[in-house]
């Protein structure tokens, strides 16, 4: 099954009225709310704009880039042995879908689904294969939990490295469940047939443009939830809700703002908070890893509820980490 099949597939549904009339409703509420607190809204787009700048571009397209020559150069065919074993039998998954798991866990995302759009595209993988591999492979990357989070919003790299640790142990233990879910044989190097050979710098043109797109699309879903926040919050604090419920409200939505509003607490409360928005990482992030697998629709259920279970394990394992 092919990512044009699960494309048609979709398309063939019928759409529940339903469906469609509560997405109006949802629009005209954030209408109402955008203009009943345009000013925090607009302060919020700065705010957005300035996390785009600073930190999303910088540290996203560049790999972004790179990910897409790496899986044209079959860069999963480099994975040793014994790690391409440990893979396939956590995951169900060959050696182009560990090289796909490993480049998610240590570039973030949506460096994994990115290279899971391409692995399908080329063939390579199946379609059971890049939903197992978009789901385990989005993750926060280190540097944003170590560097931006640990030493720069807590003063405490070490913090950092526990969240990473969080994030890493419950996406595996996640992988392992959904493996059992979802059952796929480990596809074996050289098996998959490609798409004809194309000149490196073709390939090298075509990912500098696709990712610049990418960014693109990223970058909106980033400002839009922040200028949603911005306005949300205002409504909140009208209606008294505590820091914490803030925080909390902040973390179903957008990442970055969340863990930074966590960050400023003195509590105990503070690394398990932050577990929980790390493991449910916002819909901010879900939109973006959505965007880019556009071409080929990973399954929102299955997505969001992998990555609820992700939040549970990381709440679950935090107590645990903060006895070390």
């Amino acid at each position: 099954m092919t990512a044009q099949s699960i494309q048609k597939s979709i398309k063939n549904k019928s759409h529940s009225p339903f469906r469609g009339l509560g997405l109006c409703y949802a629009c005209l509420f954030m209408m109402v709310l955008f203009f009943k607190n345009s000013s925090a809204a607009s302060e919020w787009v700065s705010k957005g704009l300035k996390i785009c700048v600073t930190k999303l571009i910088p540290s996203l397209f560049p790999f972004m880039v790179l990910s897409s020559i790496a899986i044209f150069c079959k860069i999963g065919r480099l994975i040793p042995k014994c790690v391409q074993g440990l893979f396939a039998k956590c995951f169900g998954v060959g050696g182009d879908g560990a090289c796909a798991i490993a480049l998610g866990w240590i570039c973030g995302f949506p460096i994994g689904a990115r290279c899971a759009v391409e692995l399908l595209r080329e063939n390579i993988i199946d379609a059971r294969e890049y939903k197992k591999l978009v789901c385990i492979s989005s993750t926060p990357s280190p540097a944003f939990l170590i560097g931006a989070v640990g030493k720069g919003m807590l003063g405490d790299t070490g913090v950092g490295v526990l969240l990473y640790l969080i994030s890493l142990l419950s996406s595996t233990a996640s992988g392992i469940i959904l493996s059992r879910i979802i059952k796929t044989s480990p596809c074996v190097q050289g098996t998959h047939q490609g798409t004809d050979k194309v000149p490196l710098s073709k390939a090298f043109s075509s990912a500098v443009s696709q990712s610049a797109m990418g960014m693109l699309s990223i970058c909106g879903f980033v400002v839009f939830f922040c200028a949603f926040l911005g306005a949300l919050e205002s409504i909140a604090i009208s209606f008294g809700a505590s820091e914490y419920a803030t925080a909390v409200m902040f973390s179903l939505f957008e990442l970055t703002t969340a863990l930074s509003k966590i960050c400023s607490f003195s509590s105990v409360a503070t690394l398990p908070l932050c577990a929980l928005a790390v493991g449910w990482s916002g819909f901010s992030v879900h939109f973006q890893t959505f965007s880019v697998c556009s071409g080929a629709p990973v399954g929102t259920s299955l997505y969001l509820g992998f990555h609820a279970l992700r939040s549970v394990i990381c709440l679950a394992l935090s107590p645990l980490f903060m006895l070390l």
